[in-house]
């Protein structure tokens, strides 16, 4: 028999009990509050249990003087001592889910790109509204709706509607998203210049003046119908057409020379203006400016989505740990609750003296109670990690969803500037192009006049020196016939034969006047036509003066060869055409 159990039997019932409680309890104060399995924690139990109804029977046998069982209790106990022997008890440690949630944000924020520092501040301020400098982009959009409202910029109504609608797409997406268009604003304004230059080309007046052709169409006309009356013997007629077709031809000549002039002081002034630099100069700035700025919008963007990618990484890392953690918590706690329940069984069957059982059951409350602390604290410190680890989504989120919308805006200032800029840039070419054709078109109708003129003065020369021939082989008609009336002493005959022959030669001074008149007129129209080849190019095919002078010729010999009732074809070279 052991012999704590001696000395407690030596004792009274009662001191026989108390000592038996102190026993059990220096037991279980030796043992260890962690339980190796749920076998060994029921075969405890089930001792426990049998202790107690022994100590029970075994003091009301004392007491009452019969029966010896001492020797059966010093066996339990024994055996109760070495069953508690394999038992520790520990406290609830630092739990790892506590530390992780407290060590988690610090190296969260060293990892991420933007963390609360320099960075997130300048991503920030690159996409953050700024409601004072936007103001400008409401005046952009307002110059668009003037356009739209202007009846003589019809043709570009389309484009500037486009524009405006991609104007008020960018005000929308900024206003919506709470994103920065103070970028786009200031790209916009280059665009709107351009706009405005290609406002201004709209104005340039390419039409072809239709003066110039219909005067010569008369001319034409004049001269045709004039060698009908010379061949009908209508001489003041045909005078009549004569100086109706120079008429006309002045009229082509001075309209072709101020049609050439406006087209030059047009051509000058479109030089001078170099929209077309301008135009591409202002492309190169928005283009290289747009795509700069999408660069660093969607190097920010996919930052973003790194960022919180990592937050939400670790987020689940401090979830999964701490779920982990409680569910050993979990297991701890019920193993507590099964402990203490068992303990307040044993407390009650060993008659409420089992003072040590007490003891055990405040240190199973203080085990449970700091298990609970330290489950509370894990509560908090993770509770405070999502928050913190929340905000920093949501900020990066922010900035995620601003930087989108900023790419959204350059998306859409590029496309409104490409359709800007690719309108402006084809009709001012369309514009130079169609002033360079109708410059051309201009000159060849110049020279055309300028050619007809001469030809007809040339024809004119022509006709002058046969009138003057044919004048004088008349005189000398004359003046033989007035010899051989002479002869014959007929006074009547030779003063009327003198009469004619002044007639004639005064009519050889006119035709001489004219014809000097003439030759004036043609040396300077063939000077003009000479400055006026020298716009051209030595592969160019003129027609000259002679070339046309001579066909001139062989259609009138045609037209007196040919019987008076045909029609008259009056052959002559079109304008515009060599």
């Amino acid at each position: 028999m052991s012999g704590w159990f001696e000395e407690i039997s030596n004792d009274s019932p009662s001191e026989m009990s108390e000592g038996t409680t102190r026993r059990v309890e220096d037991i279980l104060t030796a043992s260890q509050v962690e339980i190796l399995g749920k076998e060994a924690e029921a075969e405890l139990n089930a001792r426990l249990k049998e202790i107690a109804r022994k100590t029970e029977g075994l003091a009301e046998d004392i007491e009452r003087g019969t029966g010896d069982r001492t020797d059966d209790m010093a066996d339990e106990f024994s055996e109760l001592e070495d069953t508690y022997s394999y038992v520790e008890v520990t406290g609830p440690g630092i739990r790892e889910d506590i530390e992780e949630a407290r060590l988690v944000p610090g190296r969260l924020k060293e990892e991420m790109h933007f963390c609360q520092g320099d960075h997130l501040d300048m991503a920030n301020a690159k996409v953050k509204p700024r409601p004072v400098l936007e103001k400008d982009i409401d005046d952009r959009e307002k110059e668009f709706q003037e356009v739209l409202q202007n009846r003589a910029l019809a043709e570009v109504h389309d484009l500037a509607g486009m524009a405006s609608e991609s104007v008020s797409e960018i005000k929308r997406i900024g206003h919506e998203d709470s994103a920065s268009v103070v970028h786009a604003t200031g790209m916009i304004g280059s665009i709107v210049e351009a706009f405005r230059a290609f406002c201004i080309c709209l104005q340039v007046d390419t039409r072809i003046r239709q003066e110039t052709e219909e005067a010569l169409a008369q001319f034409t006309d004049c001269y045709k119908r004039r060698l009908e009356k010379l061949r009908e013997i209508d001489m003041s007629a045909a005078e009549q057409l004569l100086e109706k077709a120079f008429e006309h031809l002045s009229i082509s000549r001075e309209s072709a020379a101020y049609e050439l002039s406006a087209v030059d002081a047009q051509v000058k002034q479109v030089e001078e203006s170099s929209r077309l630099v301008l135009f591409d100069s202002l492309k190169n700035l928005v283009t290289g400016n747009i795509k700069e700025e999408l660069t660093d919008l969607k190097s920010l963007q996919e930052h973003c989505t790194t960022d919180i990618a990592l937050a939400e990484e670790r987020k689940d890392e401090v979830l999964l740990k701490h779920a982990e953690c409680t569910q050993k918590f979990q297991a701890n706690i019920t193993r507590y609750d099964t402990q203490l329940e068992e303990n307040r069984r044993q407390q009650e069957k060993l008659m409420r003296e089992l003072t040590k059982l007490r003891e055990k059951e405040q240190e199973l409350k203080s085990g449970k109670g700091e298990e609970e602390k330290m489950q509370q604290t894990a509560a908090t410190a993770i509770e405070d990690a999502c928050v913190e680890i929340g905000q920093e989504i949501d900020t990066v989120k922010d900035l995620k969803k601003r930087a989108e919308a900023a790419i959204s805006i350059m998306q859409r200032t590029e496309g409104l500037s490409e359709l800007i800029f690719d309108s402006a840039m084809q009709k001012e070419h369309l514009v130079q192009k169609t002033l360079g054709e109708r410059r051309i078109k201009a000159l060849d109708n110049y020279r055309q006049v300028l050619l007809e003129s001469a030809v007809a003065h040339k024809v004119q020369e022509r006709d002058h020196n046969v009138n003057v021939q044919q004048l004088k082989d008349q005189i000398q008609e004359l003046s033989s016939q007035r010899r051989q009336k002479a002869q014959t002493g007929l006074k009547s005959i030779v003063d009327r034969l003198q009469g004619e022959i002044k007639e004639l030669e005064l009519q050889i001074q006119i035709e001489r006047s004219n014809r000097e008149e003439n030759s004036k007129k043609l040396a300077a129209l063939e000077k003009q036509i000479e400055e006026v080849d020298k716009q051209y190019t030595p592969e160019d095919q003129l027609e000259t003066v002679q070339s046309l002078y001579d066909r001139r010729l062989e259609q009138i010999k045609e037209f007196w060869d040919t019987p008076s009732e045909d029609s008259l074809t009056f052959d002559s070279i079109k304008l515009g055409e060599q």
